[in-house]
């Protein structure tokens, strides 16, 4: 199936926006291992996460490592960073890719003591048997520990209601924790138990679960 660039802009136009919105804001904290000019995103012990221009970059250290771009091309394909979260030593960050009739995210995280090198990689959820999916990522969090946790969206043309699926992955495993109708919110991970808690909808009731 083929479209027009500006076709495809309108179709994932109310997407972006809410993607763009749901960006982290920028913090406070003291540029550190950050070159100077750069502006400073997150921040987690001494590591940093950064943005020069529209590159994004995490350091800790004398490590740097560069981790995509904030924005993609004005044509689709285009490939971006979404969302991330620090938690020092390790960050973690969703990567979209755009194309004609889809839309796919993949979460990654990196261990910035180790080099700056990636650790582990999945996709952000399951996309649904359609020929027009669209995958995208609610919520990341990640753990000092080393765990990944993040919410993850999946829906399709001609499918009335979005999918929602719980993630958390390690080195060495990525679990599907749950399933449902609704998003979900309020992530939160504790490395030394191994445990997630999060609610299911804006208020609804707090779970938790082994990871």
């Amino acid at each position: 199936m083929s479209a027009q660039p500006s076709a495809v802009l309108s179709r994932f136009a109310p997407l972006v926006l809410a993607l763009a919105l749901a960006a982290p804001a920028a913090s406070a904290a003291s540029p550190g291992c950050a070159p100077t000019g750069a502006k400073l995103l997150e921040s987690s012990g001494a590591a940093r996460v950064y943005s020069v221009g529209t590159a994004l970059y995490a350091c800790l250290g004398s490590t740097r490592t560069r981790l995509g771009v904030l924005a993609g091309s004005r044509l689709a394909p285009a490939t971006r960073v979404t969302r991330y979260a620090l938690a020092s030593p390790y960050v973690a960050i969703d990567t979209v890719q755009m194309g004609v009739d889809n839309f796919a995210s993949t979460v990654s995280f990196f261990d910035l003591e180790g080099g700056g090198l990636a650790v582990a990689s999945a996709p952000a959820a399951k996309a649904l048997p359609r020929p027009e999916t669209f995958v995208s990522v609610t919520a990341l969090v990640m753990s000092a520990g080393g765990i990944v946790a993040w919410s993850g969206r999946s829906s399709a043309v001609g499918v009335p209601k979005p999918t929602y699926e719980l993630w958390a992955m390690t080195a060495e495993y990525a679990n599907r924790v749950a399933k449902g109708a609704q998003p979900f919110t309020d992530l939160k991970l504790y490395p030394v138990s191994h445990k997630l808690t999060w609610r299911t909808g804006q208020s609804g009731p707090l779970h938790q679960g082994n990871v």
